[in-house]
Formats: C-alpha cells, sequence, structure tokens
C-alpha cells in the first residue's frame, strides 16, 4: 500500500517530521477519515490520504503506516550501505528513484567480492 486510502480511525500512523534534525517518530492515532485528508490526535491540520503529508504551508510532518515505515528505514539502510560500499548517490540523480529491490540488487554484487 503506497498511499492511505484504506486508513480507518483507530488505526496507528507513524508521524515523522523531516524538517527537525533528530526529531524522533511518534505513534498517532487517525482520530477522522474524509475524502481528501485524514486526521490525527494533537495535530489540526489534515494529511493527505495520497502521500501522507500535512496540509500546510510547509508540507515538513509525514505519516506512514507501520509497514511503509519500516519499508522506509529498509531503504535507507541499504542506501547506506551503498555509500559505504563506495556508490554515492547524489540528490536529483537518476540513483535516487531505485526502488529498494534494485539496491538490494546492487548491493548483492558490491558486496559478492
Amino acid at each position: 500500500m503506497n498511499d492511505l486510502m484504506d486508513v480507518k480511525v483507530g488505526d496507528t500512523l507513524i508521524l515523522t517530521g523531516s524538517y527537525q534534525r533528530g526529531s524522533t517518530p511518534q505513534e498517532v492515532t487517525v482520530t477522522k477519515v474524509g475524502r481528501v485528508y485524514l486526521y490525527i490526535t494533537g495535530h489540526r491540520q489534515g494529511f493527505s490520504r495520497t502521500d501522507g503529508v500535512v496540509n500546510d504551508n510547509y508540507g515538513h510532518d509525514r505519516v506512514r503506516t507501520p509497514g511503509q515505515y519500516a519499508a522506509d528505514l529498509e531503504h535507507a539502510e541499504l542506501e547506506r550501505r551503498l555509500y559505504a560500499a563506495g556508490i554515492e548517490r547524489r540528490h536529483g540523480t537518476p540513483a535516487r528513484r531505485l526502488s529498494t529491490d534494485a539496491i538490494r540488487r546492487i548491493l548483492a554484487i558490491v558486496e559478492e567480492n
């Protein structure tokens, strides 16, 4: 599930704040679900049901399902291992669009030796 269309009231999501260095993810509960936005405990603004980004002028906060959050952590760890292996991903390059499976395959080849 790449979006939050299946989320319902009472579900637990993970709130991340990408603009704050050192911010810790928090578990939050869905309190209301509309057609376009969903709402969580502790926030007045809605979060988009398509990408989980908060509906404010900044868009720093984001909610993810626990499964999506775990997949994001795995992807970040694989990218770190790719960098440690000497393959640098630069912001805005096609490498950023690599899927988690593609990075796994590259690492399997690089770490084989």
